[in-house]
């Protein structure tokens, strides 16, 4: 299922906007000036798949809506009295309307609220049911705050009524803001009794974590090749006994069997070299003269064995090439290699071991970027992309659309991307929408 169109009326009390969303070069951009509500509209389309609501009571806006091309619309409506706290949630499923009203209460938390800002670092108690969130300065009341952090806090949440489950599984969002290097914060709890809290925390740059977490991939489809070849191997024997001078249909040709074991080979090699096999195996060396036909029914076993094997690292494959070769066209005087331990390994030109910290603030939102959106996307996901030239050389923001073409053709993904940048939109202004105001005197 994917998103067709989103518009939104009296936005800000000022602003009316419909962005129709290119299906086929599965990339649309916006642009427009400060304050039209790019930043916005990309948070209200990730909130309503995640059946979050708070900013929908926060924002002045009459209607907003999402169309899906299977004939489904989700409408998002103030209500008619103003009371601010509610909204008129409208699920349209081909002509088959269900309509619910979001209060915004909840249940009463069953653990003290004076935990919150130990559980949320970034948020800091004003009130006596307020706080302020560290990095935007938005004060959220209680509501707002168990809303925004139900995935994080301790608490029963009230019900969920059913429509609001099934919007959440009508579209996959990523959203990807302009905090994207932003120290996360990893609590590791020890112990959570209601009544007392003890959090062990640490922060770990974003590039930082990207790479831990690539490596950990690494390891865990390296695990999964082990488990493959071991079975394989076991039954090895056993399988190549039954089918000596018996099947000939499976029996490869000498001359295709060759092809096979030197495309094989190339495979290998592109494997270590993306840091996905670490180990030289024998190369299997075919006479010059021919080949038996009992040797080739016991190396056509072992052709089909080998492709089965190196199959596991696929999609890891494809993902890890395109990244390389996008960054090392990028970065002109590093060279990145991937290694199951190390994640992310820069050296430079004259082959000098780099930290990641050491990287430019560009670098690493070039990094983060590109980690993004080949590893931690869904199929059929719709990306959305705040200000992707941020700290960008001019050079790199007019590639950048090229990258995310080469991307989406390997992932499946849409991107909804908000920019202020023409470098950004380079000479693809048939992908854009302009967020217009109302003409003032």
């Amino acid at each position: 299922m994917r998103i067709k169109q989103v518009s939104v009326t009296s936005l800000f009390g000022v602003f009316h906007h419909e962005i129709s969303l290119n299906s086929d070069d599965k990339i649309t951009i916006i642009h427009g000036p400060n304050g039209a509500g790019k930043t916005v509209l990309l948070s209200m389309i990730n909130d309503l798949f995640l059946g979050k609501f708070s900013l929908f009571r926060r924002i002045p806006f009459n209607k907003f809506r999402v169309d899906l091309d299977n004939q489904i619309s989700i409408t998002i409506q103030k209500d008619e009295t103003g009371d601010t706290n509610k909204l008129d949630l409208t699920l349209d499923e081909k002509g088959k309307e269900q309509i619910i009203s979001l209060l915004g209460k909840r249940k009463r938390p069953d653990f003290p609220i004076s935990v919150i800002e130990e559980i949320v670092p970034e948020l800091s108690r004003v009130g006596s049911r307020e706080w302020r969130n560290i990095s935007t300065g938005q004060v959220l009341s209680l509501d707002d705050v168990m809303e925004t952090y139900e995935g994080i806090l301790p608490f029963e949440s009230s019900h969920e009524q059913s429509v609001v489950k099934k919007i959440k599984l009508l579209a996959t969002t990523l959203f990807i803001k302009t905090n994207r290097l932003q120290t996360e914060h990893h609590r590791l709890e020890e112990e959570f009794r209601y009544r007392t809290s003890r959090r062990k925390e640490f922060s770990v740059p974003a590039v930082q974590k990207h790479s831990q977490e690539l490596s950990t991939k690494i390891q865990q489809t390296l695990t999964k090749s082990a488990e493959l070849s071991s079975s394989l191997d076991r039954t090895f024997p056993n399988r190549v006994v039954k089918i000596i001078g018996k099947n000939t249909d499976n029996r490869l040709s000498e001359s295709r069997l060759r092809e096979e074991l030197a495309s094989l080979e190339e495979k290998r090699t592109r494997l270590k070299t993306a840091g996905l096999l670490d180990k030289d195996e024998e190369r299997v060396q075919l006479p010059d003269e021919a080949v038996a036909d009992s040797t080739r029914d016991v190396l056509s076993v072992y052709v089909q064995d080998v492709k089965d094997k190196l199959e596991v690292f696929d999609d890891d494959l494809e993902k890890i090439e395109l990244f390389m070769a996008i960054l090392n066209k990028r970065f002109k005087y590093k060279k990145l290699t991937i290694s199951k331990k190390n994640g992310f390994a820069f050296t430079a030109f004259n082959g000098t071991d780099l930290e990641l910290s050491s990287l430019s603030s560009g670098e690493q939102h070039e990094i983060v970027l590109l980690y993004e959106l080949l590893f931690r996307v869904k199929e059929d996901s719709l990306i959305l992309l705040d200000e992707p030239e941020l700290s960008l050389h001019i050079g790199w923001q007019q590639e950048f659309l090229e990258d995310i073409q080469s991307i989406t053709k390997l992932t499946g993904f849409d991107v909804l991307i908000a920019t202020h940048s023409p470098d950004i939109i380079h000479d693809r202004w048939d992908l854009t929408v302009e967020l217009k105001g109302p003409d003032i005197q």
